[in-house]
């Protein structure tokens, strides 16, 4: 368990002719999350691992998967992987739903 923190920041102007618009508003929410993480070995080097959790608080609901394919070198560890996070709201900023997704490539360092 824990918790998540998402902090939103919006900043949008424009001008039209001799009209100037600007719209600023800030949020920062707060959601309690429970979730399980694995590893489940392929081979000697390979190994894959996941990740999910679920929660509430200030968000409706919000949830995060993750998954990646690692290799094992001497000292790292080659990561492969894709997660997708995700909110729901009520009304925050003017949003109904947010999302962040997307392939990620790292180095792990075990010490």
């Amino acid at each position: 368990g824990g918790f998540r923190y998402l902090w939103l920041n919006t900043d949008i102007s424009a001008n039209l002719g001799g009209l100037h618009a600007e719209v600023l508003d800030q949020e920062h929410l707060f959601d309690g999350i429970v979730g399980v993480s694995g590893q489940t070995e392929i081979t000697d080097k390979l190994y894959v691992t996941y990740y999910g959790d679920v929660g509430a608080g200030q968000s409706d609901l919000t949830w995060q998967l993750f998954g990646s394919l690692n290799y094992r070198l001497k000292h790292v560890d080659a990561v492969l992987g894709y997660r997708y996070m995700d909110w729901r709201f009520d009304d925050v900023a003017n949003l109904k739903e947010l999302s962040a997704h997307g392939p990620l490539v790292g180095i792990r360092y075990k010490f």
